[in-house]
């Protein structure tokens, strides 16, 4: 299929639809920018996330968490990334996930599995046991308390 499709008319299917998003509201996706895996993740996120829809911030970097939502606490975004839609609606850890595979184009081939019988159980005890242990998922050996990622050293 793609052998028919010119280069140049994805790319400007692509900056149409990037355009039309950049005008609405975007969702707010919190996580911890002194988390080396946090960090990276957040790298692959952009680059997933074609039209924009996301806003990756760095929890640290938001003085007032209450004015996104009045339920959040800094405990919450330094144990699971959260997501603040538009419209309000907060998700946190692998919901977060499954609501941003409905989202972004390049990860709904995952959104299916997500509403699969057991799907919710496992992937939050597989989300929580990546968040409890991400310091060991850190691409950086020598960084032994993950604490590097804020000196930059990832």
């Amino acid at each position: 299929m793609l052998r028919f499709i010119r280069p140049e008319t994805l790319v400007r299917w692509i900056e149409q639809r990037q355009a039309a998003h950049a005008a609405q509201d975007r969702a707010v996706l919190l996580y911890d920018g002194r988390c080396g895996f946090c960090l990276w993740s957040v790298k692959r996120l952009r680059v997933l996330d074609l039209f924009g829809w996301v806003d990756p911030l760095d929890f640290h970097a938001q003085p007032d968490l209450t004015r996104l939502n009045p339920a959040l606490t800094p405990e919450r975004c330094r144990s699971e990334m959260v997501l603040v839609e538009p419209n309000g609606r907060l998700s946190g850890g692998f919901q977060a996930f499954a609501r941003l595979t409905r989202r972004l184009p390049l990860l709904m081939w995952l959104a299916p599995l997500t509403h699969l019988p057991g799907a919710d159980w496992i992937g939050t005890r597989v989300y929580r046991w990546v968040a409890t242990h991400r310091n060991l998922l850190h691409r950086n050996p020598s960084c032994q308390t993950n604490q590097c990622a804020a000196k930059g050293c990832n």
